[in-house]
């Protein structure tokens, strides 16, 4: 993720992932067999977990513990959901830091009127 945001980290990840699927095409198959059928399913599920360890293993440290939560769901999410709920985490931080901000703000700015206070008296 490199401190990129989880918007633009996911639109890389998804843009590797398609130039992947483009060079390792399966073959058609025109067999409708159930065994065929079921192992294509299955080929699609294991695709889609490995693409969500991927996605989960490049995100930055600050994810560590949500990276713990989403594994020990059952059954896993895909990556769009992860994605969706990561994006999520990612604005209320945000949220959080500007409330940090305007209060450390606050706080300067008041002790500051205390000072002059002082000084006038």
């Amino acid at each position: 993720q490199d401190g990129h945001s989880i918007s633009d980290y996911y639109t890389k990840m998804k843009g590797v992932w398609e130039e992947l699927e483009s060079m390792n095409e399966l073959p058609c198959i025109t067999t409708n067999a159930e065994d065929v059928t079921l192992f294509l399913a299955c080929l699609q599920k294991q695709m889609a977990e490995h693409r969500l360890f991927q996605f989960l293993n490049g995100l930055d440290d600050t994810y560590q513990a949500q990276r713990s939560q989403i594994l020990l769901m059952h059954p896993l999410p895909s990556v769009e959901v992860i994605c969706g709920m990561l994006q999520q985490e990612e604005q209320q931080k945000q949220v959080l830091e500007g409330l940090k901000f305007s209060s450390d703000s606050s706080a300067l700015l008041s002790k500051n009127i205390a000072l002059k206070t002082v000084d006038v008296q």
